[in-house]
């Protein structure tokens, strides 16, 4: 019940939500209301997200996603996880920071600033591929106990919850297509200059 506290004070809500009756070595399509409300917020990655959503569910809070390793903030962009996105950019700004001044007391030059780089870059994948699944899998259980306690149409509740867990594939082209953008100024300038 710790797992769910989001929705422990609506007793029916979380009778409906939880997923008692679904074996882990089950597939997908079990048929359970969760697995249609888990499947119906992940669409594509339904069968992937399903056994994280077990896992996280029976304790298992951390495991590793390759995507949000590699993709970072663009991961959790396309996943909708803005809370976790400013958070991870607030801390990269203060480490930065905090970084560049050490860097600069130290006298710190060339290699030895290449090879902090490269071991903060990895720390932050690492700490994305841990946690990604963990902030998705948190805010999945938040939006559908939502819209659960607020709808009784299944129809309109597994349209709400594909709605909420849709990807934001256009705000990823866009922040891509700036970078781009500014990439294509920079080296412009550069010519011209």
């Amino acid at each position: 019940m710790d797992n769910l506290r989001f929705c422990a004070n609506n007793e029916s809500t979380y009778n409906k939500f939880l997923m008692t009756d679904v074996d882990i070595e089950q597939p997908a399509n079990t048929g359970t209301l969760k697995t249609e409300y888990c499947n119906a917020y992940f669409g594509d990655n339904g069968s992937y997200y399903l056994p994280v959503m077990i896992d996280f569910e029976k304790g298992k809070k951390f495991c590793f996603n390759v995507w949000a390793f590699f993709f970072g903030l663009l991961w959790q962009l396309y996943r909708k996880l803005y809370t976790m996105m400013l958070l991870f950019i607030t801390i990269a700004i203060v480490e930065s920071i905090i970084r560049k001044w050490a860097i600069q007391c130290w006298n710190l030059e060339g290699d030895s600033i290449k090879l902090i780089n490269l071991i903060v870059i990895l720390i932050y994948g690492t700490v994305y591929g841990y946690t990604g699944n963990y902030f998705l899998m948190r805010k999945a259980q938040k939006k559908i106990a939502l819209i659960l306690s607020n709808e009784n149409d299944e129809i309109i509740i597994l349209e709400k919850i594909r709605k909420a867990g849709s990807e934001n594939r256009m705000g990823v082209t866009l922040v891509l297509a700036i970078i781009f953008g500014m990439c294509l100024l920079i080296s412009i300038f550069n010519k011209a200059g």
